[in-house]
Parts: C-alpha cells; structure tokens; sequence
C-alpha cells in the first residue's frame, strides 16, 4: 500500500486521490480505516461509507483476471447483494469506474445525502 492520505493507505493512488476529493467536497471530514473506508462486511469491504449513509466503490472495469468481461452494472449487482444480504438494503451504493468526470457522481452522493437528512 504504497499510496497514504491522512494516515490512510489506499490500493492505488486514483483511490487515494478519490478519497481526497471526499474530504475537499466535505463529504468525509477524516477518512478512518474500517469506519468510513475500507468498511469491512463480512470477508468484503465496500472502499468508501459516506457519512453512514452511502456507499462508494472505486473499480475501474477490469479486462482480465477473475472477472473478464465484468462491466459496472455486474460489479454493482455483486456488490448491491452483499449490501442487501447484511442489513443495508436501504443505503445507496454508487460505483466511480474513473475519475475523469467524476464531479456528476460526486454531486449526486451529495444529493443523496441532503435526502437523508430530510
């Protein structure tokens, strides 16, 4: 885990830099290992849990290994089940696939998060 971000390690440094920009947009005020990224369910983690409200996974596509062929709609389903299996049927899960262009996903976590707090 060669890429740190406030006391933080993250897999890559888009992740890292994804993070970053939470904390700049004030979505994360501190990023805490196992609290709000890296949030272990079960033998999975989802990268980001917004403020306990949603959660973010950063997975660019993959063109080989286990899961060739996987597109963001299979990876969101995959991830989707575990959340709905283990008592987050209801958070919201929102896959960043790149982050060129990432401001429309950024605002509408922040849109999500203004409809939770309503």
């Amino acid at each position: 885990y060669p890429y740190e971000f406030m006391d933080c390690l993250f897999d890559s440094d888009s992740e890292r830099r994804l993070c970053k920009l939470f904390v700049e947009h004030k979505l994360l005020i501190k990023p805490e290992e196992g609290k709000n990224i890296h949030f272990k369910i079960n033998r999975c983690h989802v990268d980001f849990f917004i403020k306990n409200s949603v959660f973010v996974e950063f997975h660019p596509p993959l063109q080989y290994g286990r899961k060739k062929g996987e597109t963001v709609k299979s990876y969101y389903q995959e991830k989707r089940k575990i959340l709905d299996e283990n008592g987050y049927k209801d958070y919201p899960l929102i896959i960043i696939d790149r982050l060129r262009n990432v401001e429309p996903k950024i605002n509408k976590i922040k849109k999500l998060m203004s409809l939770k707090s309503n």
